[in-house]
């Protein structure tokens, strides 16, 4: 009968979950920033300056011709497990102490888990403009930290559950990105610059949670169930954001920057829009009816809705950098203003390292903490002394081994760079 509740207790935690998908957002297809563990809005040069700080654009130093080929990245997090506590718990029995463990790791909110995958073409900078189209997707998935104690120890021990809250967001959408810097006064002889980028932003799905709850009850003789879900969606929409960003030159050797991203903006959702409402019940439950195919009785309803509007999250990014012979250090201080996916009132605090040992080879590693992730370490690497330049970036989250990270973020870049 235990196994039959928790199998029961997970399709309902599916339930949930699916309806569950709050968006985050970040910038996982830089595979430099990436190995630099996002400390980059201080070097980012060229079209990369679009997302990091456009004021990067009229630095004279590097006014050569770059053009993306490919560059793609993707990153995979969960708030509580790492993958030594899968494999540790495959295919064993799980002791008390092992329960009780378990349970520790999860926040009380519930386990989150959270994607990105992001990939960006057909990006070029010549002098100070840029241009660059990029996509993304995201989605976060909450589960409530009840369920996990009915499985872990029968519904003797968790006979309710009455934690099935939800809210989130889900969206698809592609970025057209075209931004302009130069060198707008000096400074005791120290060149300032600034530099703005726009994003016509077009929206090709979007999901989110207004209202999801429910509950599980285990009676004398059988298990009940029971649970809604009201979710709004669109199928296009379009917008725009713009990114303000300034730098100061200091004694040829230090870089100061300051970025404001999606400081104005606005996505309008318009197409398709409406309200779906989800009901589903679990007829009572015991062993002699567990084989009966009507098991689950579902339905839903939807309505149609007028356009409706959201806005990114606004971040401020300062950061630093300077080479010294065959090193490049950097340091970024990044802040955002509200708790929402894709953004943490809790500041970030990152630094990296890239360090020229070859003419083709450029080795790279940095940390970050904070922020929406926590913290998490980046190994990279960069190969190409010619116009062909290949990126590869790598980072782990949570721990100082990759077999303890409770997350994973993966990127690779392919440009020109043309003098």
């Amino acid at each position: 009968m235990q196994k039959l509740i928790s199998l029961t207790t997970i399709v309902i935690c599916l339930l949930f979950t699916f309806f569950n998908s709050p968006a985050i957002a970040g910038d996982e297809s830089n595979a430099r920033s990436v190995g630099m563990a996002h400390a980059f809005s201080s070097i980012a040069r060229g079209y990369h300056a679009l997302k990091y700080n456009p004021a990067n654009l009229g630095i004279s130093e590097d006014h050569s011709l770059d053009i993306s080929v490919l560059e793609f990245g993707f990153m995979v997090e969960n708030s509580s497990f790492g993958f030594n506590d899968y494999s540790r718990y495959n295919d064993d029995i799980i002791s008390e102490d092992d329960k009780q463990k378990i349970l520790s790791q999860i926040p009380d909110k519930g386990l989150e888990i959270n994607a990105i995958a992001e990939g960006s073409g057909l990006g070029f900078s010549l002098k100070n403009f840029a241009f660059l189209f990029s996509g993304e997707i995201a989605s976060n998935i909450t589960i409530p930290k009840d369920p996990f104690e009915m499985v872990l120890y029968g519904n003797y021990y968790k006979p309710n559950i009455s934690d099935f809250s939800s809210r989130g967001e889900a969206w698809g959408i592609a970025d057209f990105a075209v931004g302009y810097g130069s060198e707008i006064r000096k400074w005791k002889e120290n060149p300032i610059y600034a530099g703005i980028t726009f994003h016509y932003i077009r929206g090709f799905a979007y999901y989110e949670v207004m209202e999801a709850e429910g509950f599980l009850e285990t009676q004398d003789t059988a298990i009940v169930a029971q649970g809604k879900a009201s979710i709004r969606s669109s199928t296009g929409g379009s917008g725009f954001s713009a990114d303000l960003g300034i730098a100061l030159e200091l004694n040829d050797k230090y870089l100061f920057g300051l970025t404001l991203t999606n400081l104005i903006n606005n996505v309008s959702w318009t197409d398709d829009t409406e309200i779906t409402d989800y009901y589903f019940n679990l007829k009572p439950l015991n062993a002699n009816i567990a084989e009966d195919e009507s098991l689950f009785v579902s339905d839903d309803s939807s309505y149609t809705i007028g356009y409706f509007s959201k806005r990114r999250p606004t971040t401020l990014k300062l950061g630093v950098s300077s080479k010294y012979k065959k090193a490049l250090w950097a340091a970024e201080y990044e802040q955002g203003f509200e708790n929402r996916p894709g953004s943490s009132a809790t500041p970030r605090l990152a630094a990296g390292l890239e360090f020229h040992s070859l003419n083709w080879l450029r080795l790279r590693t940095g940390f970050s903490m904070g922020g929406v992730s926590g913290f998490y370490y980046s190994l990279g690497c960069g190969l190409g002394s010619g116009a062909f330049r290949f990126d590869l970036g790598l980072a782990f989250e949570g721990f100082a081994f990759p077999t303890n990270s409770r997350g994973i973020r993966f990127s690779l870049s392919t440009y020109l760079n043309i003098d």
